[in-house]
């Protein structure tokens, strides 16, 4: 009896610390030698006192409790191997879920267990518009944060993003980046024509495409897009090359004459002397232009752009080989006073 003591407390500990049903069930064998032992040692004493029904109570005592441990036990690694999920774990996992504002939902969750360590899948949705390094970010903020509540798992994270049906923009980002060769999109534009839609989209392809390949690849992504998008009447795809590196040089400072007359040609929209920050570059005699000037401090952002595309308009007319024109309006703190 003493040495299945000592046996019951080191098994027992090696139980709780692994987690491990083979040392459970070494646990619950020390455990009813104990209890035979002693009901044994009391059903004999007993006896002697005169009550011979003793020693079959007694049996039939550790029968029972043996035959409880046994299916308790039974129970356990059965809901194991059907990957069975405690709920104070699912609570856990959701729980740990709500302290990040960027995932908005679980769309599902796997748990099974391996001796003593909890396999834990999960698939999430994320809010759209993430960067793929805050992406991975979240994610290991999130496997600490799950591993903080339940200790000794193991987390395998898949993320989706949350995108809105009626976000019909990162539909069909999400519809033509899923396809072979497209390299990226731009200047998406949706027409509402009383009530359907009209769509342009700019794809880059690669460069070694012929216009065969593009035509299918296109028609793919048009059927593909209207298969999804019900209300679409008509899609408008731009086709480019990819942009590889081009060697520009920069001559600003020879370019004094050409930003003067800019800076007149544009008066009419935006004072002269707001304008800064000019970057000439020169390539093949194609030039970009990019410079800073300032607006009312309380333009709204609808007649800024509109001022910015009639200036845009003017520079192309009045100049020549005129190639990307980028202007970044700044808030005029003397004007608006």
């Amino acid at each position: 009896v003493v040495l299945n003591i000592i046996r019951v407390y080191f098994v027992g500990r090696a139980a709780k610390e692994h987690r491990s049903s083979v040392f459970e069930a070494e646990f619950l064998n020390y455990m009813s030698d104990i209890a035979s032992s002693v009901i044994v040692i009391a059903g004999l004493l007993i006896s002697r006192a005169g009550f011979l029904l003793a020693d079959p109570i007694a049996s039939i005592l550790i029968s029972v409790a043996v035959l409880i441990f046994s299916l308790r036990l039974s129970m356990k690694i059965f809901r194991n191997l059907l990957d069975y999920i405690p709920k104070e774990i699912t609570d856990g996992v959701v729980k740990s879920s709500k302290y990040f504002k960027e995932i908005r939902s679980i769309n599902e969750l796997r748990i099974h267990e391996v001796g003593n360590i909890k396999f834990i899948n999960l698939d999430i949705n994320l809010e759209k518009n993430l960067y793929l390094s805050q992406v991975e970010k979240i994610k290991e903020r999130f496997r600490k944060k799950i591993e903080s509540q339940i200790p000794g798992c193991r987390i395998i994270l898949e993320t989706k993003t949350d995108y809105s049906k009626d976000d019909i923009t990162s539909r069909v980002k999400e519809i033509i980046l899923n396809h072979k060769n497209i390299k990226d999109i731009h200047n998406i534009n949706i027409y509402q024509v009383e009530d359907q839609i009209d769509i342009s989209v700019h794809i880059l392809l690669k460069k070694d495409l012929d216009l065969g390949e593009t035509e299918k690849l296109t028609k793919r992504v048009e059927n593909r897009i209207k298969s999804e998008i019900m209300s679409l009447r008509n899609i408008y795809i731009h086709i480019e090359e990819t942009n590889v590196k081009e060697s520009w040089k920069d001559i600003t400072a020879d370019s004094k004459l050409l930003i003067d007359n800019i800076k007149q040609e544009i008066k009419e929209y935006i004072l002269p002397s707001t304008c800064h920050n000019f970057t000439i570059l020169e390539r093949n005699n194609c030039h970009n232009i990019a410079f800073h000037c300032r607006l009312e401090k309380n333009l709204d952002v609808g007649h800024a752009h509109s001022v910015i595309t009639a200036v845009e308009g003017i520079i192309r007319k009045r100049f020549e080989n005129i190639g990307e024109i980028s202007i970044h309006a700044e808030p005029d703190q003397e004007r608006s006073k």
